[in-house]
Order: C-alpha cells, then structure tokens, then sequence
C-alpha cells in the first residue's frame, strides 16, 4: 500500500509536469501567432525577375513591378499574381484602388471600366519618369529633369470632356519623387540632396529628415515610412522617426497603417506595428560624445520646444540653436550664421522660426536655409501656429502674420504687456478675441505653451510645472527651467537639477494615426495615470431622481447626439430636449420656449443647433448662449425640416422636401439648397467633414458631388452620425447597431434606439430601456 501511494504522488507530478509543459509551449506559440498577426510572409517563387517596387492602396491590394519591368496584381481571391502589363517604368496605386502606370516611353496609363482595359492619358511630351496618385482624380509624377508635374482629370457631361489636364507645378526646385498622402492629400517630396520634405508650396518645403532616403511613401502630414539608401525601413509617426528593419528594397503602407516590404531576397513581408507606449529619459551630452558638434557640457538649455512627437530643438544659454535627429541619434547645430539666436518657436507642422542677433524673424525653408520674414520691429518673443499664422511681440505691441506663397503679411493686433505668447496647436487660440483677454491664472509665469482653449502648460517663478486642462491647474513636477507640449500631447521638461544636460520626456498613449485631430487627455502627476473607460452604462432616470428638473420616468428617449467628451444631449418622445451637465450629474431641460423640438445636432465644438415647429412654419435656431437660441431660418408648416447636423458654427445642413440645404457662415449665416434628391437623414462627419446621408432605399451613402454619391451599404439604415470618410456608426431597421471603419461594417449591439459617436471614437447609445450606454476605445 505504501509503495503505491507513493508512485501515485509521482504520476501525479508528471501529470501536473506534462500540463505546465503543454500550457507553457500553448503560450509560447499562442505568442509566435500574436506576433504573426502582425507581421506576414509572403514568398513568391511564381515571377520571373526580382521584384523592385511595391504599392498598395487599401488592405491587401497590392501590386509589384519586376526588375524586368513587368506589372503584376496579387488577386486575394484566386489566391495568385495576375500578370498585367509589361514595359512599365513606374507604377501608383491610388487610395480609392486606381492604378496608373508609366511606360518605357514615358506615357501615362490608367486602368479603367474593366480589369484589363488601360487608357492613355499622357503622351511622352512630359518624359514622365516616377509617379503618385491620390485617387482618380489627382496624380503627380517627375521627370527626367526633376521637374514636378501634376494631372487633374477634367469631367463635363455637357462638352462631353473627359480627360486629365497636366501642367508643370514647379519646374525650378529638385524634384525626385512624389508621394501624396492618403489620408489628408498633403503632398511629400524627395528633393533637395533627397532628403524627404512636406511640400506646402513652390516656395516652401518643410525638412522631415537630415539623412537621404531613397524612397518615401505618405499617409498624411504627421506619417510616412521612408527607405534609406543602407537598406533600412523607417517610419515616421508624428513627428518620431522609428527604425522598422534592414535589408529593405522597396516598401509601401495602405490607408490602414499596414506596412509591405520587399526584403534582399526577394520576400514581400506585411508588416503590422504596434504602437509604442514607452516612457523615455533623454541624455543630451550621452548621444553627443561623438557627434561633429558635440553639444557643451558647460552650457545650460535655455528653451526647449516640440512640433509633432520627438522633433524638438533646444536653444542653449549662449543662444546657440540644436535640433534633435531622430535617426542619427544626435543634436545637430542649426542657423550658425544667424547666431546668436534670441528666440525660435516649432510649430505643429514643423515649420521652425528664430529671431536672430537683429531680432529679425527667420523661418526655415529647407535643411540649413533660413529666409527672413519679418524685420520691422525688435521681435523679443515669437510663436508659430504652423506655416500659416505667426505671432510676435516686442513686450508692448502684438502682431500677427498671415502666409500667402512665398510672402507674409503683419498686421498689429493690440497694444499692451505681452511678455510671452503661444498660440495654441490645437485650435489656434491665442487667449485673445476681439481685444478681450480671458484671465487664466492669478499666479505669475515665466513660460507658457498651449494646445487648445482649455489645455495649456506652464512654469511658475518657483519653477514649478503646471498643466491646465478644461479649467483645472494640476501640478506636474517641480525644479523645471522650461518645458514644452508637443501636438501629440507628450510634455518634455527641462530640469534645473545637477545635471543641466538631461531632458525629461513624458508620453501618452499616442493618438490613432487615422484620426490626426483627435485630442486623447489623461490625467497624470509625474507619473502617467492612464485610464481606459471598457463600459460606463448610465441609468438617466437614476440619474435625474433627485434634480431639480426630473426627466420623466414615463417618457422615451427618442435621439442621442454628442460632440467632444460626454457633453451628451437628448430628445425625449415628447420632443423636449435634455442637455446632460457632467458637474450637476443630471439631465436639464433646454429651450423650453421653442415649441415641440423635431431634430437636434450637437458639433464637435460644442454648437447646438435645434429644429422646432410653431402652428405658422419650422425653424432652425442656433445655442447662442447659456439659455438662448438664435434663429437661423424657417420654412413653411407644410414643408418639415427632418433632418439637421452641423459640422461646427461655420456648416449646417438640413432636410426638407426633398432638398438638400447648407448654411454657411460669415458674420451671419446665408442658407442655399444644395441639390434636390431622397435624403432621409443627413450627417456631417466631424474629422474630415464629409457628408453621409441616408438616401433612396434607405440605404447609406457619402457624398462626393451633385455627380458622385457612393454607396457604403446595402442594408437599409435608420440612423448614421459619421466621424469622417472612412468612420460611421448606423442603426438598422432591425434596431442594430453597426461601426463602419476602412471599408468593414462590425456590430456593436443589438435593441438600440438611437446611439451617437463623439469627437474621441466614444459611441453612446440607448436601448429600449432608456438606459445610455457609452463604449470608449481610449
């Protein structure tokens, strides 16, 4: 007996051994299938040559050019590549799935009507050499001359004209190649030395990088990836360039952020990046020990200020300017002959300014090349919003700058103390409207830097950090000489402790690239507090028992609708309207004076707008004030306005009979109708400011022009409210709820009346039992 309990107790062992075994290798594998998620081999064996080039537009569509210049498509259906042309010198492929390619004699094609069908649209007049296109209608190319060259495709139905129109953009500057951008259509180059530059225009090319690369290809302002001349990948994701791998031939990224490479052996790789979430402490005098120019060990940083992500530039105590490269790992000195430098400011396009030793203003307009902008006055304090807006001061007159081409015009705003601006990144706010300036501290600064209306930094005179968010002064950290908050909302901070050398570094959860508007806010002491919201549920009668104006327990919440955070509103069965207040915690009842409420919309800057009904006709009145509404413009009884969305103050739409109006504003608004049609629902997506509607067969569609209207279902919708072309949420007639985003419909929940989607991704909605759910993807 004895004997078998103990070989009982050893088989137990091994049996337990061989469970944590098998549980250890299933995590093991279970971990090799996470990290091949993102990244996915591809080994093609089936085409004759190497492959030199690689494009895509959306998902997997991908395409690949030969070293012996034959084209072939990847057909995910039949699982193969499709051969399609031969002679191809240089091939796009646009956001919309557009393909365009340049033959050995420099002519132009685009595919078109059919999957083999080609049409010339360029001759070889132009000896086209590269090319990009955006979509059907924009496509750029370069010549053997390095000259830029856009086409523009040209639709009349009366003359019957249907072709592209081309013309030099430029034919001064150094052009190698072009890459326009897919989610925003702003436009990259490789040009001078081909480095890789933001083209604003003709006369302006912001530097993105100090080292050549060979190839880039661009999702918008703020992200790219780029090929070096050493064979390494590179991304650059709001102003941070990140390596991804060597050995690189060519690489592209679809409007997913889904990168594709060829490797050196001939490998296509689809490559999946997570985002990087780490904290990091920069030690300036480390990275610099072996750089051409070392930065002083015995001078201390006077200014430090940020653009996009790690793209930050110090001035030190000897007014000597530095600019952080990313890739080399180095400070770099900037602007020698302008020295000494007095001021520089780094906007949230990274276009650079500095007051030089006349204390004139320069910007920077390429590599090492400064032009002068603006030499009137003793310019002691200047701040750039981006390429567009300027401000500075002499500390008793303020001015302001507006960019035209190549030429700046000032113009003085006001005359009083102005010891230091900064003009706000976010949302171009100055704290200044119409001469009035709105008071934001009792405590004195010596440096502030702003995003928005109601988010600010700032270092008091105990050196001490502070961060003001939507009214409320937080202390971050104390013993800092100067700080600075780039548009991604990471803070970097200068300390003034032992070591002057070393700058601090903070960073939030970065932003989804496909929404680069978007403001992510966090609360946080020294260290990051992140908080993710999985599912707030809200009972509104719980909520509303106890306030002063109670919202009925017998009526049904018939519409939802939310612009930024939970400044939620809604629209009772008995048509009165209900604005939530976050501090009360309580529902209260709004314009009560305005008849029975038919539709509501709220924007993403907070402007409500509200459809009301009187015995005579139907009005649209805009929120003016805490409890006043101002009338914007009515229409007959008889003729129901049944629909309403704004994009913000300046656009509102509406529907009625059959028409489709837009009110613009300028000083006061003025409504047209913009075209006649089945329009069921109308919304403006809040990112991008297109236009969905719910039109003929109540299906959903994004409208382009009185021409073009794109069809996004199939199944009859009741209700959408859309955040940009390619993000929308809709109800269907069987009361579920659906998110569409890039193309792929994904259902949330089921039994929902009416739901909403705020500026930050957060979906609220109400089920039939007048509960409010919020779902946050934060």
């Amino acid at each position: 007996m004895v004997f078998y309990q103990i070989s009982l107790n050893k088989l137990l062992r091994f049996i337990g051994t061989i469970i944590i075994s098998i549980l250890i290798i299933y995590s093991f594998f279970n971990d090799i299938n996470n990290f091949n998620n993102r990244i996915s081999k591809i080994e093609v064996i089936s085409l004759p040559g190497n492959q030199k080039k690689i494009d895509v537009g959306y998902g997997d569509d991908y395409w690949i050019l030969t070293e012996n210049n034959e084209l072939y498509h990847k057909s995910m259906m039949l699982q193969k590549f499709v051969y399609k042309r031969s002679d191809v010198l240089d091939f796009a492929v646009g956001l919309d799935g557009t393909v365009a390619y340049i033959d050995i004699n420099n002519e132009v094609y685009v595919r078109s009507m059919n999957a083999d069908w080609w049409y010339k649209i360029a001759d070889g007049s132009y000896a086209h050499q590269t090319i990009s296109i955006c979509d059907y209608k924009t496509i750029f190319t370069t010549n053997d001359n390095f000259d830029f060259i856009k086409g523009v495709y040209d639709y009349k139905i009366d003359d019957k004209l249907d072709m592209y129109n081309w013309e030099y953009v430029d034919y001064y500057y150094t052009y190698y190649q072009v890459s326009c951008a897919f989610w925003d259509h702003s436009i990259w180059i490789r040009g001078s030395e081909e480095y890789a530059y933001l083209y604003k225009d003709n006369y302006t090319h912001i530097p993105r990088t100090e080292v050549e690369l060979k190839q880039v290809k661009a999702l918008s302002e703020q992200y790219a990836i780029g090929v070096d001349y050493s064979n390494n990948l590179w991304e650059l994701t709001m102003g941070t360039w990140t390596w991804i791998r060597n050995n690189v031939k060519s690489a592209t990224i679809n409007y997913n952020g889904n990168i594709f490479y060829i490797d050196n052996t001939n490998i296509i790789v689809c490559f999946k990046r997570p985002p990087d979430r780490k904290q990091t402490t920069i030690d300036v005098n480390s990275f610099n020990k072996e750089v051409n120019l070392p930065f002083p060990n015995n001078t201390g940083i006077m200014k430090i200020d940020v653009g996009q992500g790690e793209d930050f530039w110090i001035l030190t105590e000897n007014y000597k300017l530095y600019h952080w490269n990313a890739i080399k790992r180095k400070f770099i000195r900037k602007a020698k002959d302008y020295e000494p430098i007095y001021d520089f400011s780094v906007g949230s396009d990274g276009t650079v300014i500095i007051s030089d030793y006349y204390h004139d203003i320069n910007i920077r307009s390429y590599i090492d090349s400064w032009n002068i902008i603006y030499g009137h006055y003793d310019n002691r304090n200047i701040s750039i919003c981006d390429l567009n807006k300027i401000f500075t001061t002499n500390n008793y007159m303020l001015f302001v700058g507006g960019y035209y081409k190549d030429i700046y015009f000032w113009d003085e705003l006001d005359r009083n103390d102005y010891y230091q601006i900064s003009c706000a990144f976010h949302d171009k706010s100055l704290c200044i409207e119409n001469f009035y300036r709105i008071i934001r501290s009792e405590v004195p600064f010596k440096q502030i830097k702003a995003l928005s209306e109601q988010h600010a930094i700032g270092i008091d005179y105990d050196y001490i950090l502070w961060e003001y968010i939507n009214g409320t002064w937080t202390w971050i950290r104390n013993n800092v000489r100067t700080a600075s908050i780039n548009y991604n909302e990471y803070r970097k901070d200068h300390h003034t402790e032992q070591d002057k050398s070393c700058i601090g570094v903070v960073k939030r959860l970065p932003p989804d690239p496909n929404k680069l508007h978007s403001c992510y806010i966090h609360p946080f002491t020294e260290h990051i507090k992140a908080f993710i919201i999985i599912l707030n549920i809200y009972d509104v009668n719980s909520f509303n028992k106890t306030q002063n104006f109670p919202f009925p327990d017998t009526t049904g919440i018939m519409k939802i609708d939310v612009g930024q955070g939970e400044d939620l509103w809604i629209l009772t069965e008995n048509y009165e309207l209900y604005h939530w207040d976050g501090i009360e915690r309580k529902f209260i009842r709004k314009a009560k004076d305005y008849g029975p409420i038919y539709d509501f919309s709220v924007g993403p800057d907070g402007l409500a707008v509200i459809v009301s009904r009187s015995p005579i006709n139907n009005n649209v009145f805009i929120r003016s004030d805490i409890d006043s509404w101002e009338w914007i413009y009515g229409s007959d009884v008889r003729v129901p306005i049944i629909s309403i969305s704004n994009c913000d103050y300046n656009k509102i739409f509406t529907i009625e009979d059959r028409k489709l109006i837009v009110c613009n504003y300028d000083n006061a608004y003025s409504c047209d109708t913009l075209k006649y049609g089945i329009y069921n629902q109308i919304s403006c997506a809040f990112n991008d400011k297109s236009l969905w509607f719910i039109g003929s067969g109540h299906y959903i569609y994004l409208y382009i022009n009185k021409y073009i209207e794109i069809i996004r279902s199939e199944v009859p919708f009741k209700q959408i409210k859309a955040l940009s072309e390619q993000h929308v949420i809709g109800i269907d007639y069987d009361s579920t709820l659906w998110e569409y985003i890039n193309g792929t419909w994904t259902g949330i929940s089921n039994n929902v009346k009416s739901a909403s989607i705020n500026y930050n991704d957060d979906i609220f909605y109400v089920d039939n039992d007048n509960i409010i759910y919020k779902i946050s993807k934060n």
